[in-house]
This record gives C-alpha cells, sequence and structure tokens, in this order.
C-alpha cells in the first residue's frame, strides 16, 4: 500500500507527521512510528522505527487519524483510560492490542493487554515472562481466616535470578517493597507476606521461600509491577473486579492463581480461583490450608 504523503495527527492540529514520498507497507505488514527513537531502540535495538513523530500520546486518552493525500480520512480511533478500555496500557508498561483486523477501533472491548513493550513490527505472539505473578492473596478482615496479602512470585526460567535491587510496587508509585536478597532458582518460589503472624496463623506450615515487610496490601482495582535493578518495568499485573477476573477471591478464602501455562499476566481469563486458604507453596493445597514441610526465611 502506497502512503506517500498521507498523514497522522492527534488532536492537536500542530501534532502531525506527513509519510514521506515513496512511502510503502507491503502485504502484512507493519510501519512503526516512535516519539522517541533513541528510547524504542533501548528497548528494541533489532527494530528501526519508520519516522519520529516529535509528539506524545495522552495518558488519559484522545484521537488519533491516519488522512490520505487529499485529507480525507482513513482511520480514527478514539481511546480512553477508562472502562471498557484496558487500563495496562496507562502507566503499567503494556501495550493495547487489536483482537481482530476487523474489530471496531473505537470500542474498547475491540482491545486486549499486549505484552510488556508490546510487539512493534509483528503480530502479537505469546509473552516471554521471566518472573512471573504466580499466586496472590487480597486480606479480608471480615473472613475467618484473613492471612492478610501476600503474593507469590516465580522464576518462570531455567537460570537463576538474583533479585538484588528489585522493586515491587503496587499502582502507587511510593509503595515500593525492595526484593533484595532473594535468589531463585529455576522454577524457584518466594512468598512476599504483609503480616507474619496472619500468615502463619492461617499456614502453619509451609514449603516457600519468604520475604516479609511488605508495608502495603493490594486492593481490589489495583496493580501489582516490578522493576528491575535498572528500574526497568518487567511485569505488571492489574487486577480488575470487572471483565474475566474470577470473582470469589475477592471476597471468600480463596487465592487469585496464575494458570502458569498461560502467556499473559494480566489477562483476567489467566487467573482462576485457588485452594482454599491458597496454595503458597509448589503444590496446590489441600481444603484444609497448606501441609508443607519447612519454610526459608529472608531476612
Amino acid at each position: 500500500m502506497d502512503i506517500s504523503d498521507w498523514y497522522f495527527q492527534d488532536d492537536a492540529f500542530y501534532h502531525k507527521y506527513i509519510f514521506p514520498t515513496g512511502t510503502v507497507i507491503p502485504q502484512n505488514g507493519y510501519l512503526i512510528l516512535s516519539s522517541d527513537t533513541l528510547l524504542f531502540q533501548s528497548r528494541f535495538p533489532a527494530i528501526h522505527p519508520y519516522g519520529y513523530l516529535g509528539f506524545n500520546f495522552s495518558n488519559s486518552g484522545e484521537k488519533l487519524s491516519l488522512f490520505d493525500n487529499f485529507g480525507n480520512p482513513v482511520i480514527d480511533v478514539l481511546y480512553d483510560d477508562s472502562i471498557p478500555w484496558p487500563k495496562c496500557a496507562d502507566g503499567y508498561g503494556r501495550t493495547l492490542e487489536l483482537k481482530t483486523d476487523t474489530a471496531n477501533l473505537n470500542d474498547g472491548n475491540s482491545w486486549f493487554c499486549g505484552c510488556i513493550g508490546g510487539s512493534p513490527g509483528k503480530a502479537y505472539s505469546p509473552c516471554n515472562e521471566e518472573l512471573i505473578v504466580s499466586e496472590f492473596n487480597l486480606g479480608k478482615a471480615e473472613i475467618m481466616y484473613n492471612a492478610e496479602d501476600w503474593i507469590e512470585l516465580k522464576n518462570n526460567t531455567s537460570s537463576p535470578m538474583n533479585l538484588n535491587g528489585f522493586i515491587l510496587k503496587d499502582e502507587r508509585d511510593y509503595h515500593q517493597f525492595p526484593l533484595d536478597g532473594i535468589v531463585l532458582e529455576p522454577q524457584d518460589y518466594v512468598v512476599l507476606v504483609r503480616d507474619s503472624s496472619l500468615f502463619h496463623d492461617r499456614h502453619l506450615s509451609i514449603n516457600a521461600k519468604l520475604k516479609y515487610g511488605m508495608e502495603f496490601g493490594i486492593s481490589k482495582n489495583d496493580a501489582i509491577r516490578i522493576y528491575d535493578a535498572s528500574h526497568v518495568l518487567i511485569q505488571s499485573v492489574f487486577i480488575d473486579t470487572l471483565g474475566s477476573w474470577p470473582l470469589s477471591p475477592f471476597g471468600d478464602d480463596f487465592t487469585f492463581e496464575y494458570a502458569e501455562n498461560g502467556t499473559n499476566q494480566t489477562l483476567g481469563d489467566a487467573w482462576f480461583s485457588g485452594c482454599l486458604g491458597g496454595s503458597s507453596c509448589t503444590l496446590c493445597c489441600s481444603d484444609d490450608g497448606d501441609m508443607c514441610l519447612f519454610r526459608y526465611v529472608y531476612g
């Protein structure tokens, strides 16, 4: 498709990118425009953006338009950062991906959360998630066995992983929990615990590495974010009471458990309602709670 002299524009009339004469998109091909070429190529060194936009998109939503060389609108997308639009692209490191080529671009339900950093220059494919949130529990003061908030992480690779310098956050940047001192062997787990007393009242013995001192909890509409030692966001999960997220862990003594053959941490249908009380060890527990053999505590 020859798009010579077509132009791309956002809500501001002076924010315009004009495609140079001779611009052709091959059949089933992709063309990338970037607002910061240097930053983009630091993240994707093998991918070269076609053009430099010179402007950024609004975090709160705006209209993006493509016009042909006669000024006729070809594509209009009016996106938002509220329901039904997925929130994962608004500060959580992920992109919005279109479900099908024929979907309504202006319907938030036509889009889903992509991988961390997206999939520029190619179609969506399963995410390569090295450190995953394998399970988490929301504290519920109203239930009999409240273990308070805890989050289980898993090294999803075949190599040891040192988490020195890594930081866990919720959706608030000032809520930070350093993960220093944690070393995970391949396919190994660690449980981050907010209240050690309530946690062990619920789980008398547990086969997992533990790290105490998480000073904040996870709410019903919140995020779990992990930054590496270079302060790069490497994982994010946006938790939502709507959509395809299981409902029972929001109010009952069940946890959110990730289907570890899943391919995208932030999709609600990749999670299921775990065991009663959770399975904060490598195998799913019985309905009586965890019956495991030992624990390893990080300071």
